[in-house]
């Protein structure tokens, strides 16, 4: 990943990982954080589709 790229990775998800997720790095130089929102659905067969909305700041 380059500077200042993020990555989340949730392994076998399913409907309860639907929630908002925040990711907040703290240096010398200040703080950052960003925000998204996890949105699940059922594709039948314990099969489940999620789609990430980044926030805007």
């Amino acid at each position: 990943m380059s500077s200042g790229t993020t990555r989340l990775t949730i392994l076998n998800i399913n409907l309860r990982d639907e929630a908002s997720y925040t990711c907040e790095g703290i240096n010398e130089y200040g703080r950052a954080s960003t925000e998204c929102r996890m949105t699940t659905e059922s594709g039948g067969l314990n099969k489940f589709q999620a789609s990430l909305v980044e926030a805007k700041f």
